[in-house]
């Protein structure tokens, strides 16, 4: 169980660190357009040739180039965006380096670039890291627990998942379970769709000594009483739970 947990929340760390990678874009996207507005001057460029190419992955992809003049001379170059509206002869704003306007950039924001790039990378990195944190903190509690409390085998007595909800791949899952004793515990998770729990099954509960309400369920250690019948079958092939 840690080694799975551990397992996960190394995935999660490097999730976020995709997400920041997105956003680390968008910055320096951001950063590179307003120091070219800051320092550059702006003027009117001509497009004056689309080329279009497919990459070795089959992807489309189009560079605009374009023509300008500084104090009468005439510098031409790739345009570092292109965006679908764009056209030959059309006139588009560039900014250029006063010191060498063979340097120069589109002089319009992407915002939807912006967007994308950093609303996406925010979400992407809030998920890793929430998950990340989730299962270091589990995984904690879970070693703490083993090692000091003690084991109690308790009783599925209801699944609740919400089977239109993804996270990562994953179901949000809570187990209802019940001990001998009569002692209540539930646990939140993530399921995977290889993953299901049925009811009247058993799973381990850790707690700490006498003390009920400091537990922790390991769900890995569900243990199936029967096998699936042809109908629970059916259910579960569907995404349902037992």
């Amino acid at each position: 169980m840690t080694r799975r947990r551990g397992e996960k929340s190394a995935w999660s760390l490097l999730f976020a660190l995709f997400g920041l990678l997105f956003v680390g874009v968008a910055i320096f996207y951001a950063v590179t357009y307003n120091n070219a507005a800051r320092n550059g001057v702006k003027t009117d460029a001509i497009i004056v040739d689309i080329d279009s190419y497919y990459t070795t992955d089959r992807d489309l992809r189009h560079v605009a180039t374009v023509e300008f003049q500084v104090e009468g001379v005439t510098y031409r170059g790739e345009l570092n965006e292109y965006w679908s509206s764009m056209k030959v002869g059309q006139v588009v704003p560039v900014y250029y380096n006063p010191e060498n306007p063979n340097e120069f950039v589109f002089g319009k924001m992407s915002w939807v670039l912006l967007l994308c790039f950093g609303g996406m990378g925010s979400v992407v990195t809030f998920i890793g890291l929430y998950t990340g944190i989730t299962a270091i903190r589990f995984n904690a509690k879970l070693r703490r627990l083993s090692e000091n409390g003690r084991k109690i085998t308790a009783t599925i007595t209801e699944v609740r998942q919400m089977s239109n909800v993804r996270i990562n791949g994953k179901y949000p899952t809570t187990i209802y379970c019940k001990d001998e004793y009569g002692h209540e515990y539930k646990q939140k998770f993530r399921a995977s769709p290889s993953e299901y729990f049925r009811t009247g099954d058993l799973v381990d509960v850790y707690v700490e000594a006498d003390f009920f309400d400091d537990y922790i369920v390991d769900v890995t250690s569900y243990r199936p009483q029967k096998p699936l019948s042809e109908e629970e079958e059916f259910i579960y092939v569907d995404g349902g739970q037992l």
